[in-house]
């Protein structure tokens, strides 16, 4: 395809006929921005069946982008990785669309076709959504949710545990046509510290999130960091502007498990050396969160790690959406959580892609099916927690990502 082709059409037109091209053919689509950087990627996975792929596999070798769900926490199922056969991307005023050498000659020709025929319809009323249908099941109520954290905070005092993260989930009804490309929009500039990610997946719909919470970087293979993340508090008690806030010693504690957690993992893992700076309050939107970041060089003659994929899967899930010990907390939450986390709290991001690898936690986010968005929120139980504040608390991180939803909410930074 031309690329003055491309380049002549409106951004916001541009990413959703890629989208929706990818939903007619039912391709893979990623769609992401990094924290703190305007520029952002669209990857095109044009395969039909997922390849088995696991994840040292994909970190050593493939150009892509992976999603992994919660529940895949040892590796012993496959994560879903989204080869790149084709990335669209822009950095400043310039815009690139590249083929990847191993994409067939055919494959390209009906993908860029399918992409022509859905940018001529883009005005015409007549084309009225490029969303699928779907079945879907009653998620927790208040007071199913209320009862959980109450059986948690009983099995805490009994020493099953320090911690557990509960979550919930909720519906909301979404628009017949949704503007995905300005959702995306929204997401990047109200949150510009976040990781802003839009994925779809043919029969599990479309993934949306702006995550603040790092699980792993790594820099020309060698400089890596992440994240001790725990602790909310709603912005809305403070003044406009202000960056410290009063915490409790319930969020206190809470993070310090986090932290301490990381620290284990990274010395079981052969780290020995790394750095970690001090606990601060961190403003993500309408929330603060207590925030400790470590970092490490794997080339240190005293740090002995290797095994990328093991340090990933020894990171995920993070106390921050489970609990510890890690184990006692799995058992728990999938005795007693009635849905499924499916990608929520999982983790996600490019791999091979730019001179970073970058993953981080799948929260602040929501999964688009048909004409429902499903929110996902979690809390951090200790045996200090109130079940009433804790409801309050997961209420607050979803109306972060249903107020994207809103007509009201207007962002265009796409136009020049």
């Amino acid at each position: 395809m031309d690329l003055q082709y491309l380049i002549n059409t409106p951004l916001e037109t541009l990413i959703n006929a890629f989208l929706r091209t990818a939903v007619q053919q039912k391709s893979r689509v990623a769609l992401w921005k990094l924290p703190e950087e305007k520029a952002w990627r669209l990857l095109v996975s044009l395969r039909k069946e997922q390849s088995p792929v696991s994840l040292q596999s994909a970190l050593d070798q493939r150009k892509g982008f992976i999603i992994n769900s919660f529940s895949n926490y040892t590796g012993s199922e496959r994560p879903v990785f989204l080869e790149a056969d084709a990335v669209l991307e822009q950095v400043g005023d310039d815009l690139s669309w590249t083929w990847s050498e191993s994409t067939k000659k055919v494959e390209k020709e009906q993908f860029e076709g399918a992409l022509k025929r859905v940018l001529s319809l883009d005005n015409d009323p007549k084309y009225s959504s490029h969303l699928e249908d779907y079945s879907l099941h009653g998620l927790l109520a208040k007071p199913y949710f209320i009862h959980l954290v109450e059986e948690a905070v009983e099995q805490i005092k009994k020493g099953e545990f320090s911690k557990v993260v509960v979550a919930r989930a909720a519906y909301r009804n979404v628009p017949k046509i949704i503007n995905f490309a300005q959702l995306f929009d929204r997401l990047s500039t109200f949150y510009p510290q976040a990781f802003v990610s839009l994925v779809y997946l043919p029969g599990n719909g479309f993934w949306v999130g702006a995550s603040p919470e790092i699980l792993l970087e790594v820099e020309n293979n060698r400089y890596c960091s992440t994240v001790a993340l725990a602790g909310t508090l709603s912005r809305e008690r403070y003044k406009a502007g202000t960056s410290m806030c009063s915490w409790n010693e319930k969020e206190l504690h809470e993070h310090k498990l986090v932290s301490q957690y990381i620290q284990k993992v990274l010395r079981q893992e052969g780290i020995e050396i790394f750095d970690a700076s001090s606990t601060r309050s961190h403003a993500i939107a309408h929330l603060f969160h207590l925030r400790k970041d470590f970092s490490f060089d794997l080339q240190h003659p005293q740090n002995r790690c290797c095994d990328l994929a093991s340090l990933i899967y020894g990171l995920h899930p993070t106390p921050a959406v489970c609990g510890l010990p890690k184990q006692k907390a799995l058992d728990f939450l999938q005795r007693n959580e009635n849905f499924s986390r499916s990608f929520y709290a999982g983790f996600l991001g490019p791999l091979n892609i730019g001179p970073k690898m970058s993953l981080f936690v799948n929260i602040r986010c929501m999964n688009i099916q048909g004409q429902r968005a499903i929110l996902y929120a979690g809390a951090g139980i200790t045996g200090g927690s109130d079940p009433e504040k804790e409801w309050q608390e997961t209420g607050l991180k979803m109306k972060m990502m249903a107020n994207m939803l809103e007509d009201d909410v207007q962002c265009l930074a796409y136009q020049k």
